[in-house]
């Protein structure tokens, strides 16, 4: 990072996951035998795009992260105070690649907007440890080891032929982790095709963690802990246009860096920071990370 800190690895990779045969995912959280559909708090605005979606713009200090244990009295940090140096870099050359951005939801400023549905149902908002038995996974991708401040992936968008209703997913992502098996923490973010996630079969952007505190896998606003700070992008945004075979390519610049001031790891989407994961949040990578892919 610009004079302080600097970052160990760039990564530019595009990462699938194809997960077959899941547990079936309601769109509903459960929480001690009963269901529960998620409400929020502070709703200042509700906002319906062109496509369909649904957009609750939620007080920036009434968002769910707070509801989190190590979070009741944190201090938002609207910006970071730094950036990483190749968050000026141009990775691509414009005659073969397209930057798409995710959706924009005007929301307005002290706001951010959390997806509630996608015009045909509720948005799903469920605990991936589901996804662990009774699976098929396919994966591939760039590993690297070593001590982690940040990493950059330019992600291709494409759209996979993913029937609505089915428990299939497909991914292109980048993660970030420290630790050993159980002991395991882990923040990621990307492109996703999963129906039971979001309830329909189109692209969309997602962060997920590994939250060592409550010992399991979040996505968005699944559980708490990821502090959410842009109002016009957020997680749960869809990606349009899609890449077209034999065309130009449509790609997304994902980034995750730790910010060297407050400790926190930022996600960056198009050279836009949109929110963060508290470094206080996590014990094994807490200062770094250990492994990317």
């Amino acid at each position: 990072m610009k004079g302080t800190q600097a970052i160990s690895v760039t990564l530019l990779m595009s990462f699938l996951v194809l997960a077959t045969r899941g547990k079936d995912v309601r769109y509903r959280r459960q929480e001690e035998n009963s269901f529960q559909i998620l409400t929020y708090q502070g709703v200042n605005k509700t906002i319906q795009m062109e496509d369909g979606d649904v957009y609750d713009c939620i007080d920036v200090y009434k968002q769910p992260a707070f509801n989190h244990p190590l979070l009741k009295d944190h201090k938002i940090q609207m910006k970071p105070s730094s950036f990483p140096v190749w968050m000026d870099t141009q990775t691509f050359p414009s005659d073969s690649f397209s930057q798409v951005q995710p959706s924009i939801i005007k929301c307005p400023t002290g706001t951010i907007p959390i997806l509630r549905s996608n015009g045909s149902s509720t948005i799903a908002t469920h605990n991936i440890d589901g996804l662990k038995n009774d699976m098929q996974w396919e994966r591939a991708g760039l590993r690297y080891v070593g001590d982690l401040f940040g990493a950059r992936a330019l992600i291709n968008v494409w759209e996979p032929k993913v029937k609505k209703g089915s428990q299939d997913s497909s991914s292109l992502w980048i993660n970030i982790e420290n630790g050993g098996g159980q002991h395991t923490d882990r923040m990621g973010a990307g492109l996703r095709v999963s129906p039971t996630l979001s309830g329909d079969a189109f692209v969309r952007f997602h962060v997920a963690w590994y939250d060592g505190y409550s010992k399991k896998s979040c996505v968005d606003f699944s559980c708490p802990g990821y502090v959410q700070v842009h109002h016009n992008v957020g997680p749960g945004s869809r990606i349009q246009p899609s890449s077209v075979y034999g065309g130009v390519q449509k790609v997304v610049d994902i980034q995750i860096f730790k910010e060297p001031t407050s400790g926190h790891w930022w996600v960056s989407v198009n050279k836009m920071p949109i929110g963060y994961w508290p470094g206080g949040l996590f014990k094994f990578i807490r200062y770094k990370g250990g492994f990317a892919f």
